[in-house]
């Protein structure tokens, strides 16, 4: 159905679909992106996810993108804790915040390991 109404998906990305032997129920991508963190306000923040947002559904033309499917978790930092960030975002749902202990450290950790590699590929070319 998606494909008569959209023309032809590469759906081989995405694995076997929800009604076939071991297909998935729900799909989770994580997009890595690069900002100074440290230094951003909300504004900054919002225009990067705004960014990311649409990169991310610009080849997913099926997913309504006013549609709230998608859900955004975050530390309690105050540039993430700000309702501006949602507010006429329709792509987003639902917006979770990590307390102590809920796995802050490991998203950190492989934040730093990929600052490090694009560091790396930037310097390179």
């Amino acid at each position: 159905a998606v494909d008569a109404e959209y023309g032809e998906q590469d759906w081989t990305q995405f694995g076997p679909a929800t009604d076939e032997p071991g297909g998935l129920s729900f799909l989770e991508e994580h997009h890595p992106a690069i900002s100074d963190d440290a230094k951003q306000n909300v504004f900054h923040t919002k225009s990067v996810m705004e960014c990311c947002i649409g990169r991310f559904l610009s080849n997913k033309p099926w997913i309504d993108p006013n549609g709230r499917l998608g859900a955004h978790q975050s530390d309690n930092a105050s540039n993430y804790r700000d309702a501006i960030l949602v507010t006429d975002n329709h792509a987003l749902g639902s917006h979770v915040f990590n307390e102590p202990g809920m796995g802050k450290d490991e998203g950190d950790a492989n934040g730093g390991i990929n600052k490090r590699g694009l560091k790396r590929l930037r310097d390179s070319s």
